[in-house]
């Protein structure tokens, strides 16, 4: 992959060098362009007490050479064109891509609320299970004790429909009760059966 770049270095009129009199970082080159001379920063000299630098043209080709082989060493690490990677402005800004925290993740602050996080799934899951007990905490579970009857709304409420209330039961057919032991004298149902042991007793009785 060929990658072409173009240095661009610092550069102003003399009179502005002197007016802001910056301080160069260490190695940095700074142009006069009012009298073509350069000044390398020491990285803590100001600008005005810099002394121009005395590079022959030779010494001027090397630290360009020498600038640019270090572009390419760079160059040959990127495995993609330039346009498969993100400018550094785009970084954390709408429309651009995410910033990571120190735990490699993209920060609450840059993730709209209209996506869920995995604290937003938990929490939901959570409500959702609200302390049930673990043997119905899941929909299989929950559907294996409704008898996985998609209908089970209906089956109760056709199954209800056919009890005799408690209040004044009205019976059909041939319902049955426990007989009660002879001689029983209480509220209980006295069945076809009592009846016919108890006349039995009393006939013997009157005998």
């Amino acid at each position: 992959m060929s990658v072409y770049t173009r240095i661009k270095l610092r550069r102003d009129i003399a009179s502005d060098w002197t007016a802001n009199n910056p301080t160069l970082l260490a190695g940095e080159v700074g142009i006069d362009t009012t009298n073509n001379k350069i000044k390398i920063g020491t990285g803590s000299t100001p600008w005005n007490s810099l002394a121009y630098a005395t590079l022959t043209p030779t010494e001027i080709n090397a630290l360009i050479t020498g600038l640019q082989g270090q572009i390419d060493s760079l160059a040959s690490n990127l495995n993609n064109t330039l346009d498969d990677y993100v400018p550094i402005g785009d970084v954390a800004q709408a429309d651009g891509v995410a910033s990571l925290d120190s735990t490699g993740k993209v920060p609450d602050t840059q993730i709209s609320s209209t996506i869920a996080r995995t604290t937003d799934v938990s929490t939901a899951i959570s409500n959702l299970v609200d302390s049930s007990p673990a043997t119905l905490n899941t929909l299989n579970e929950l559907a294996a004790a409704l008898n996985d009857d998609s209908n089970f709304a209906g089956t109760v409420t056709t199954a209800l429909s056919n009890k005799a209330p408690i209040a004044s039961p009205a019976l059909t057919g041939v319902p049955t009760a426990p007989t009660a032991a002879a001689g029983t004298n209480t509220t209980q149902i006295a069945t076809t059966a009592y009846v016919q042991d108890s006349l039995a007793m009393a006939m013997a009785l009157a005998l």
